[in-house]
């Protein structure tokens, strides 16, 4: 089911601990690049909830290699996430995965 018809499911929104019933109330995760004093840094946005984990994961390549786990973050609060990445090689593909306990 998605109750407000936005992009992600009443199952996967519960999860997050957002409301199934707002569209506008949605995890918004997004990863931009940026210069960084002469390096590139990847730039990571996301709204956490309280009592959630959060693993942010990261490939260079989208079809092949590894995928590294960036960071864990045990949310205790209600907060907005942003975090950058100015490793050698932040260009790549990032994703999100969200658990309840």
């Amino acid at each position: 089911l998605n109750s407000d018809s936005d992009p992600y499911s009443d199952h996967d929104e519960t999860i997050a601990g957002t409301n199934p019933y707002d569209a506008a109330d949605h995890t918004d995760f997004t990863a931009t690049f940026a210069p960084s004093g002469g390096d590139t840094a990847a730039e990571l946005y996301f709204n956490a909830r309280s009592g959630r984990t959060y693993r942010v994961w990261f490939r260079t390549n989208l079809v092949s290699g590894t995928t590294e786990l960036v960071e864990t973050i045990n949310a205790t609060s209600n907060w907005l996430y942003n975090a950058s990445n100015t490793s050698d090689t932040p260009a790549g593909f990032y994703t999100l995965d969200v658990s309840a306990p």
